[in-house]
């Protein structure tokens, strides 16, 4: 049986889904035997695709995307609070 997810998620920027894929692009080099996984970007959403004959090793590497897009999530609100100025610590 071959498993296959799609996740399609709403950035909002289309910036913001372009860094994403190009965050995801080094994990996608030492996958497992016959693992599919794609990211692109249409307009601001971020769309996943991972497919593989194991359902646990489809899982592991959802969660690992999960993982690796953290960062690249709280981008927003960096960048919203950089509009404000800093403020100093004596």
């Amino acid at each position: 049986m071959r498993v296959r997810v799609r996740l399609s998620l709403d950035l909002g920027d289309d910036r913001l889904a372009e860094a994403a894929v190009k965050a995801l692009a080094p994990d996608n080099v030492d996958r497992p035997e016959g693992m599919r996984i794609e990211c692109l970007h249409e307009g601001g959403t971020l769309v996943v695709e991972v497919e593989h004959d194991d359902v646990g090793s489809v899982l592991y590497a959802v969660e690992d995307v999960f993982t690796c897009l953290k960062p690249v999530l709280g981008l927003p609100k960096l960048t919203s609070a950089g509009d404000k100025p800093p403020t100093s610590r004596a």
